[in-house]
């Protein structure tokens, strides 16, 4: 890959760091709990992806999105935010691109990359917002 098409991914890639630290550190119990969903799935994706072939991760992945929907579903309900709400979404819309990948035994090819880049966006985004507003709920109590 030429390193101009890298530095795109390469920022996502820091964000994907940054934002669940800084949840985690100055996030509302919300934006923990989801930074912690979100940071034990891209472990477990990446632990997938470097372990097994692809043609053998592909329902592992999927279970993995699954739990992903599952868990944040879980912390929506109890706290009831907007921004977890859309967390939720956007992991769901990967699950169901993905399952469409896998149910029509199609490789997976730069779209769906793009799809997954786009909605991991989605999900780093939500989240920094969920920070931000925990944050200044903080602050207007304090």
């Amino acid at each position: 890959m030429p390193s101009s098409d890298a530095i795109p991914l390469y920022f996502l890639m820091a964000f994907v760091v940054a934002i669940p630290v800084w949840a985690l550190l100055s996030g509302g119990k919300a934006a923990k709990a989801a930074a912690v969903v979100f940071f034990c799935a891209t472990i477990a994706s990446k632990l997938v992806e470097l372990n097994l072939p692809a043609r053998q991760s592909g329902t592992i992945f999927l279970f993995i999105d699954g739990l992903m929907a599952l868990f944040l579903l879980a912390i929506a309900l109890v706290y009831s935010y907007l921004w977890i709400s859309l967390m939720m979404l956007s992991v769901s819309f990967v699950f169901c691109i993905h399952a469409y990948y896998q149910i029509n035994s199609i490789a997976l090819d730069p779209s769906f990359a793009l799809v997954s880049n786009i909605a991991t966006a989605v999900l780093l985004v939500s989240l920094a917002i969920g920070v931000w507003t925990s944050r200044r709920r903080t602050a207007e109590h304090a």
